[in-house]
């Protein structure tokens, strides 16, 4: 079972290509301001990530109201989403406004 498990773990190169990835994230929302923050989470964040995962990432705001969600989220709309589209680094596969 450990040689099978071994065979589709991350390798170094894919952790390092996940920790470069949440670098760059990071650096991009900024562009929003300094409160902003990036948290991966899922498969690579719990590691249970294999081979070929891909990177599941949140964007929020530290200490933010809540009342402020709707503001944050059309931040992250007209500023941060063009940013990524615009990066070949990168490919948005879905969209999450709200959870």
């Amino acid at each position: 079972l450990q040689s099978k498990l071994a065979q589709v773990a991350m390798r170094q190169e894919d952790i390092a290509a996940v920790t470069q990835c949440m670098d760059e994230l990071a650096l991009a929302a900024l562009h929003l301001g300094p409160h902003w923050r990036v948290q991966p989470f899922g498969g690579v964040a719990n590691g249970f990530g294999m081979q070929g995962s891909d990177l599941d990432a949140t964007c929020y705001v530290e200490g933010m109201d809540a009342s402020y969600a709707p503001v944050a989220t059309q931040e992250m709309r007209s500023q941060l989403l063009p940013l990524l589209y615009a990066n070949p680094r990168f490919k948005v596969v879905d969209q999450i406004w709200t959870a």
